[in-house]
């Protein structure tokens, strides 16, 4: 394993290394991962005691959805989502229209403590929903890549997720931290609490700019944002709450103001509904599923049977310009055909 080869694991963030340049080189490879795809669905499946990274969609991956399911005790992030080629040379293979709503994401980043939660890197139109994250050593949800380095991030969404008990071992990251110029992005109605190293529960990191910020509870944390290198531009930060009123807010031509602390737990009807509207949907929560689990010893992935051919594989082929699902049926407990047990 790379660790124990003479490279080591140099650690950037979200389980990339360093590399040739500051943008990053490798990273940690992940349990399932899809290239290419259209339509694909992901659903209600267990991903637990994984080595690696959790699901991936890769290069090309385009009008997806990853909903419902777990990613639990993993060794690195829980999902992955897109890459850090910030303007590929060819279209198709640009990560678009991704919807990731509704994953229960506990305890991840169990031996690469660089990793987030979810990993969103240089996609566009992509919206991660109504996920809880929780017991993360850094970032709860980390969106974007290369820290200023103009790319085709746009009109990304970022709501009603729920981070809490995250960066319980480093520092330098917050429950929804980006980076990059990101035109048209929102972040709002989350709930973000329990942060138990720097820096802000709210993290506009470098380049950081053209997104909006709002409407988002942050608690617990030692900075409710953290926004300070001048080369942000054009923010929008308002209608936010927050038990602290310590923040660092730095950038150009960005709106910051009105914004609401809170003293003595004594939250306003609206923050209560952005804590009550945050997180799994209800017919997602407790004994509603998985009903597929794949797992494996960390560190130790071993297929245990064959992948069947895609004749006989348990995907639904619909029509051209249809929908492929990877749904795990009822009837087999393992993850459609490659199952990583203990």
């Amino acid at each position: 394993m790379q660790p124990s080869s003479p490279e080591g694991y140099p650690d950037l963030q979200s389980t990339y290394q360093y590399g040739d340049d500051e943008y990053g080189g490798n990273k940690i490879p992940s349990s399932v991962a899809f290239w290419f795809t259209d339509s694909l669905v992901v659903e209600r499946n267990a991903f637990r005691s994984l080595g690696g990274n959790g699901p991936a969609l890769e290069a090309g991956s385009r009008h997806a959805r990853i909903s419902g399911n777990t990613m639990a005790d993993i060794s690195g992030n829980g999902l992955h989502i897109g890459n850090i080629t910030a303007n590929p040379d060819d279209r198709r293979e640009r990560v678009e229209d991704v919807t990731v709503d509704n994953n229960s994401v506990p305890r991840i980043g169990q031996d690469y403590h660089g990793a987030s939660g979810i990993f969103v890197g240089y996609v566009a139109e992509t919206r991660i929903l109504n996920n809880e994250i929780s017991e993360v050593p850094y970032t709860g949800i980390s969106v974007g890549w290369g820290w200023g380095r103009a790319s085709i991030m746009k009109n990304n969404e970022v709501a009603f997720n729920h981070s809490h008990n995250h960066m319980n071992a480093l520092v330098n990251g917050g429950g929804v931290y980006t980076l990059g110029a990101q035109p048209g992005t929102r972040i709002h109605h989350n709930d973000v609490r329990d942060q138990a190293h720097e820096y802000g529960g709210l993290y506009p990191d470098q380049g950081s700019s053209y997104l909006r910020m709002d409407s988002n509870v942050v608690q617990g944390a030692n900075q409710w944002i953290f926004m300070s290198n001048g080369d942000m531009n054009g923010n929008t930060i308002v209608g936010n709450y927050s038990d602290t009123r310590t923040a660092v807010m730095v950038g150009v031509d960005c709106q910051v103001d009105p914004n609401h602390v809170v003293s003595d737990g004594q939250w306003p009807s609206e923050a209560l509904d952005i804590i009550a509207g945050s997180g799994l949907e209800m017919r997602f929560r407790e004994g509603s599923h998985p009903t597929g689990v794949f797992s494996s010893p960390r560190g130790q992935a071993k297929e245990t049977r064959s992948i069947p051919k895609p004749e006989s594989a348990p995907f639904k082929n619909a029509p051209h310009g249809g929908m492929w699902r990877w749904v795990a049926p009822a009837r087999d407990r393992n993850l459609l055909g490659a199952a990583m047990d203990r």
